[in-house]
């Protein structure tokens, strides 16, 4: 691999636990982020992509690797070169969807989905609960759903955790929510 690409996929690699580290887990927006990063069994790959058609390959790719490697408790496919609009980011989403479904995963994995422009249907651009799913990067998060299911179970009644992280992100300024974001 070229050192350059080389250079920009650790980059991009250290902007994303950054923002795992100092967003996700500083401000304990998922209780569950802490134990599989301290595990170090959370994959980052950075997909150099720049057609849906090989995005959708790399999420394949990631799918066979988790089912071959179980000490791989998540991944996040990060895709700096594509999908920069949110619509666009949306629409790749139900395809991947799709995918887990026509693969047959259904059941094992779960996918979550972040992005430097998320907005929830019925809020404002800039609305703070926007940046509970914002990430410097359009980004796919794999999960195994029976790692979810046991975090899930242990942590007890998760219906508290949205509305406790929109909290959090409404006592802070936007240029402040922006910076993690950088």
């Amino acid at each position: 691999m070229d050192e350059k690409i080389e250079s920009l996929i650790v980059t991009i690699e250290s902007r994303l636990k950054k923002w795992v580290s100092k967003f996700v887990i500083e401000l304990n927006l998922c209780p569950f982020a802490k134990h599989v990063v301290d595990a170090e069994s959370v994959r980052y790959k950075v997909s150099m992509a720049d057609t849906e058609l090989d995005l959708m390959r790399d999420l394949e790719s990631e799918f066979n690797l988790l089912e071959q490697n179980n000490d791989i408790a998540t991944s996040l496919l990060v895709v700096p070169f594509l999908l920069e609009q949110f619509d666009d980011y949306l629409d790749f989403l139900d395809s991947a969807e799709q995918l887990l479904q026509d693969s047959e995963l259904c059941g094992i994995y779960q996918l979550a989905s972040f992005h430097p422009l998320y907005q929830f249907a019925g809020t404002a651009p800039n609305a703070p609960e926007n940046f509970s799913n914002r990430a410097p990067f359009p980004t796919i998060h794999i999960l195994r759903e029976s790692q979810v299911e046991q975090a899930v179970k242990a942590y007890g009644d998760t219906s508290t955790i949205p509305t406790r992280n929109i909290a959090i992100l409404k006592k802070m300024a936007r240029k402040q929510l922006q910076q993690y974001l950088s």
